[in-house]
């Protein structure tokens, strides 16, 4: 199981879905299968962003990881990169 922290909010992956616990609002789920692009970004001094395209027009953007959680969001974007290639 991969994990990231945000700012106001926590991504997992379990392998096939991707879910997303804000901290305000519904807990949002996605197939591994149409994510779209998942990145980092640099945000505003030099915060690291994470965004989520998925399906026709859904996702999420401007997640700010907490400095802590840098590395595992980078290795949970392999994972769930390797993991779409194999599916």
């Amino acid at each position: 199981m991969q994990r990231v922290f945000f700012e106001d909010g926590i991504l997992r992956f379990d392998g096939e879905i991707v879910e997303l616990f804000p901290e305000r609002g519904p807990n949002v789920r996605f197939h591994m299968h149409y994510i779209k692009k998942i990145e980092l970004v640099e945000g505003r001094r030099g915060v690291l962003l994470m965004n989520l395209d998925y399906g026709k027009g859904g996702g999420f953007s401007g997640y700010i990881v907490l400095p802590e959680s840098v590395d595992h969001a980078r290795q949970m974007i392999a994972v769930i990169e390797a993991a779409k290639q194999n599916y």
